[in-house]
């Protein structure tokens, strides 16, 4: 299994520690939504809506105009670009 980890300076470098929506986050990334606890994307829906689960352990939903501060990348970022 691959694990991606990034430096919070490499994602700053990049412009990805912080995201005006939720819209462009990819399975895998994990994030944090109004500062409570680190969410990790699980699936994407066609409508946009995003299934996420916390670091508390429940399942749930994000909308793709959420405000988000990204924590780490997927790896599916490098494949796909």
């Amino acid at each position: 299994m691959l694990f991606m980890v990034e430096t919070e300076q490499t994602l700053a470098e990049r412009g990805l520690e912080k995201r005006n929506s939720a819209s462009q986050l990819l399975e895998g990334e994990t994030f944090l939504k109004s500062y409570t606890y680190r969410n990790t994307v699980v699936f994407t829906f066609p409508n946009g809506s995003i299934r996420v689960r916390s670091s508390d352990g429940p399942l749930g939903l994000v909308t793709p105009y959420d405000s988000v501060n990204l924590l780490s990348e997927s790896a599916l970022r490098g494949f796909l670009a």
